[in-house]
């Protein structure tokens, strides 16, 4: 480890085991990593406080933190890397460039969505997103997510059990796409599994989708799949759903693992087809979509033969670290 470059990586921890994989990755091209979350304290209070936009404090804790366990004197890093980054700001932008040459900051939310970054994203020495419409507005590289499945077997085109998987968590309209998709299609076999975060979303939900709710509520649940399920039904379906967020624009997670299975995806996300392959892509944006012509295209998306590409964690890794 001593012969090793160092980095500080500052992310959502808890933000399933992308921080794990980062790490792991990291090492492979030569680098000890430090693991710090992207803001202080951890729990579920402080991001009620984030999303009531009391903010101040929880800045000032965030930065007393970082700064007292990471960035104490004599401490020295090659690179960090902030991902996501919630709790930063230029004051400890600053602080990190004491101990730290060069900073890369990623957002895989958009601006739209996640604005707090627009505070800082300057003040860093290279700074990615995976959002289109942010990269054309901000004059920003793209760097596409990736697929962290690999090494399994996968079934061919005609042995999958799913015609189609919905594997997703609740949030903005992504219900009511849901349950249009699901009617139009009337697929032979289907896997539903929707993931609701807690009481007080579901109360939201509930409320802002009552109708789509109830048709759905039996697929509805408050744990995540384990990843190793949702590995194995997505390598065993035909086609996944994808339902991008209305403020993003970038390519989910969702979309690379699909394609590193063999999965074919219906998304209502058209900047898709700037990465995968046209027979592996349905583009399908709702109910101002033609209906007839919806069924047609997802027959011929069904019976198209299946490709498989894999932007493995290594690719996404290279391409932030790289000068």
């Amino acid at each position: 480890m001593s012969n090793m470059k160092k980095c500080l990586l500052i992310m959502p921890l808890n933000f399933y085991s992308m921080a794990s994989q980062m790490q792991a990755a990291l090492k492979k091209c030569g680098y000890e990593t430090i693991l710090c979350n992207d803001r202080y304290p951890d729990n579920l209070l402080t991001k009620v406080l984030w999303k009531a936009g009391m903010t101040k404090i929880l800045y000032h804790t965030t930065f007393n933190q970082i700064r007292k366990t990471f960035l104490q004197p004599g401490t020295k890093y090659d690179i960090c890397i902030i991902i996501k980054g919630y709790g930063m700001s230029k004051k400890i932008i600053n602080e990190i460039h004491k101990c730290c040459p060069y900073i890369v900051g990623y957002n895989f939310d958009s601006f739209a969505f996640h604005p707090l970054s627009l505070s800082w994203y300057k003040n860093v020495d290279k700074f990615y997103t995976f959002d289109y419409a942010d990269a054309l507005k901000y004059n920003l590289d793209i760097v596409e997510l990736y697929s962290a499945i690999s090494d399994i077997n996968v079934p061919t085109n005609k042995n999958r059990k799913y015609d189609i998987s919905v594997i997703q968590k609740i949030h903005s309209d992504r219900l009511p796409y849901i349950s249009n998709v699901l009617s139009i299609l009337r697929p032979r076999q289907s896997f539903v599994y929707l993931y609701e975060s807690n009481a007080i979303t579901m109360l939201l939900n509930v409320i802002r989708h009552p109708i789509e709710y109830f048709k759905l509520h039996r697929f509805i649940h408050f744990r995540t799949l384990d990843y190793k399920d949702y590995v194995e039904i997505l390598s065993d379906s035909a086609i996944t759903l994808d339902f991008a967020h209305p403020k993003q624009s970038g390519i989910t997670m969702r979309c690379f693992e699909a394609d590193s299975c063999g999965c074919k995806i219906i998304t209502n996300n058209s900047e898709t087809i700037k990465c995968f392959s046209p027979a592996s892509v349905l583009i399908y944006r709702g109910k101002n979509d033609s209906a007839e012509t919806f069924v047609t295209n997802y027959k011929k998306l069904l019976n198209s033969q299946t490709e498989m590409k894999q932007r493995t964690i290594m690719d996404f890794v290279n391409d932030l670290i790289k000068p």
